[in-house]
């Protein structure tokens, strides 16, 4: 059983790692069911998931105390009539509602219980770290998506003396990105992709600084961005950038919200350089950055978290957007070398990052035959 906080049909890399699992595991031929918030997801059969309430992620469930008691009430009497084997959470308040009725004994003991931690130790407040600590005395196994996670993690529960089992399996891009080639950066105008979700800690204005930057030094820049809006307030500003940026750019811009997960490989491999701008310390692992290393893309990441540890190389990591456009030009410098470096990233994302490795990884988590 899957327990999530964020419907399977919202954009996000939670939703698509987990789906990814899902899908594996069904194809494996393991009976699988899924606990979200929302609709049916459309891609796996509905007999498989659950249908609570309407509202698409448990952040609005929770804005309702009643709402969100009855949510936790259906959960645990949906775990009591699929008796299953293992439940996994995928995300904090999942997994918290897991703990709480491992604690009242509403959940069986026998039924393992395993979390993988997709955000970032470096993230949370210290109240929040005592938090999460305290409940992870339920679990059978925590699973992190970087060995740098993992490590802070291990650190925080030796301090209280817990022996808890701590494993790491990498995110994957998809069966999608297995077929890329190695670009050729030799007679076309530089194009520069951004993609992820609209919210703070994504640090978007970072990218509009690197675009103008870029722009007076680079002849004919282009760029692309592929944005997640899950709420009004991140559509209204996603909408004011992408006007800003027409503005200041023109048809050499293309903005696109809500993209379907299953037309990224196509945005990637329209990309040359990929830049992730998220805050340093608030990644744990990155999807963009994996997604956008299997398609053969040239890789920029920020410093602390996971995204320094997927892209091997700390070249490609950047303090500020200055060291970044340096960098930047210094790649473009030399095309041959630009097209190593794309050809280095594919085998990088298919050595260690691979769809087979992540399956067979969870089938030896959950005791199955791979």
């Amino acid at each position: 059983m899957y327990c999530v906080d964020n419907n399977l049909g919202t954009v996000g890399g939670e939703q698509e790692s987990t789906k990814i699992i899902i899908q594996g595991m069904i194809e494996k031929g393991v009976d699988v069911f899924v606990v979200q918030p929302g609709a049916y997801e459309e891609s796996m059969p509905s007999s498989v998931q659950s249908h609570i309430v309407r509202q698409d992620r448990l952040k609005k469930v929770f804005r309702n105390p009643f709402l969100f008691f009855y949510y936790i009430l259906c959960v645990f009497k949906i775990v009591r009539n699929f008796s299953p084997d293992v439940i996994h959470t995928q995300a904090q308040v999942s997994f918290f509602v897991i703990s709480l009725g491992r604690m009242l004994r509403i959940i069986p003991r026998d039924v393992a219980f395993i979390h993988t931690e997709r955000g970032i130790y470096t993230k949370y407040n210290a109240l929040f770290k005592a938090f999460f600590v305290f409940f992870m005395r339920e679990l059978n196994c925590l699973v992190c998506t970087t060995e740098a996670n993992s490590l802070m993690w291990m650190g925080a529960l030796s301090r209280l003396n817990y022996d808890l089992d701590v494993k790491v399996i990498y995110n994957t891009a998809g069966a999608s990105y297995s077929w890329a080639s190695e670009k050729s950066f030799q007679s076309h105008a530089l194009k520069l992709g951004f993609a992820g979700r609209y919210c703070n800690w994504k640090n978007w204005p970072l990218a509009e600084e690197l675009l103008d930057r870029l722009s007076s030094q680079v002849p004919g820049l282009q760029a692309n961005m592929a944005v997640g809006c899950l709420d009004e307030f991140s559509l209204s500003c996603t909408r004011a950038m992408f006007h800003r940026l027409n503005c200041q750019m023109g048809n050499r811009f293309s903005g696109i919200i809500n993209l379907p997960a299953c037309e990224m490989f196509n945005f990637y491999k329209d990309v040359d350089i990929f830049v992730l701008t998220s805050w340093p310390g608030t990644e744990s692992f990155g999807r963009t950055v994996v997604e956008a290393m299997s398609s053969g893309c040239i890789v920029f990441v920020t410093e602390g978290g996971g995204p320094p540890e997927v892209i091997g190389d700390s070249y490609f990591v950047y303090k500020d957007v200055e060291e970044l456009v340096q960098k930047i030009l210094a790649v473009l410098a030399d095309r041959q070398l630009a097209t190593n470096i794309s050809r280095k990233n594919i085998n990088r994302a298919h050595a260690l990052y691979s769809l087979d490795s992540n399956i067979d990884r969870h089938c030896e988590l959950y005791g199955l035959e791979s």
